[in-house]
């Protein structure tokens, strides 16, 4: 977390900024709900309004709030939104408030590295110069609980995490055909060199099941196999059903896409159906590259 405090255009602002391993729409979504900001940033805060209200924030909106602990009620205003597919932004304005506590504008920006799947929360509070003296004790709580709220966050995105998508490509010199037979024959066993380095595979007695042994890591996995084939795209599907390490509940899957009758594009899909850290995704990716390379050069020759 950085934090900072400064003057800019009379007034005073306060910076806070934490990193976030979700996608950023998947972020924005979660805080657009008009119980998400309630929920986390003050215990004991309770949203009157909120039969009133969509499920997701629009601009306008005023958030009537009544603070249990303190036995009074305030009035947010959202004030701004912005929405873009790498920058979001949404402003809170205290707009109705006892005399004795300072207003405040709150902006909550939102920034997205696509190479790193990372979203940075930015939150910059502004207090008018002229109330800068006064207490606020939505603020001092905000201050004050600053971690737990972040880890809070954090938890609820890990419990309400569906599903993670990562896709690397790569153009092959060989027909879809060629690259999809090759991929398929003999009870799929060229497959091992698209499942990482050492890696053998075996039939079983399923048809629509192989087995995968990894003999660095050590590692069996079984796994449910299905291939389905149309004009221009033919895919395999792989679903590990068995592990004798665990593994995070995945899908895999290997789809070629017709370019012409010389070319074609194979795609490499991973999805994740339960919250890993951003780190081993970054490390799939790597991966993924490397191998869709070995399958280039192993095909091109």
């Amino acid at each position: 977390m950085q934090q900072n405090i400064n003057e800019i255009n009379g007034e005073n602002e306060k910076t806070l900024f934490h990193l976030f391993k979700v996608d950023i729409n998947v972020f924005w979504n979660y805080f657009m709900d008009a119980s998400f900001p309630i929920t986390f940033f003050y215990d004991n805060c309770k949203l009157t309004n909120i039969k009133n209200l969509n499920k997701t924030l629009k601009e306008n909106d005023v958030l009537d709030l009544f603070y249990k602990d303190k036995n009074l009620s305030v009035k947010l205003l959202i004030a701004n939104i912005i929405d873009t597919p790498n920058f979001k932004s949404i402003t809170f304005k205290l707009i109705e408030h006892p005399d004795d506590i300072s207003t405040f504008t709150a902006v909550d920006s939102f920034y997205y590295c696509s190479y790193t799947n990372v979203t940075g929360l930015s939150i910059k509070i502004f207090v008018p110069p002229e109330e800068k003296n006064k207490k606020n004790f939505i603020l001092d709580y905000f201050y004050e609980n600053i971690g737990m709220i972040y880890k809070n966050i954090e938890k609820y995105i890990e419990i309400n995490f569906k599903e993670a998508e990562e896709i690397e490509s790569i153009a092959i010199r060989k027909s879809s055909n060629e690259v999809f037979d090759f991929l398929t024959k003999k009870n799929y066993t060229n497959l091992k060199i698209l499942l990482g380095n050492h890696a053998s595979i075996k039939p079983t007695n399923s048809p629509n099941k192989i087995e995968i042994e990894h003999f660095t890591k050590k590692n069996k996995v079984i796994f449910m196999i299905d291939k389905s084939i149309d004009f221009n795209e033919k895919q395999i599907v792989l679903k590990p059903i068995e592990s004798s390490l665990q593994l995070p509940r995945q899908i895999v899957v290997i789809k070629v896409v017709n370019i012409n009758k010389n070319d074609c594009l194979v795609l490499f899909i991973h999805k994740i159906k339960e919250y890993i850290s951003n780190d081993l995704i970054k490390n799939y990716s790597i991966l993924k590259k490397k191998l869709l390379w070995l399958l280039k050069s192993t095909i091109e020759g």
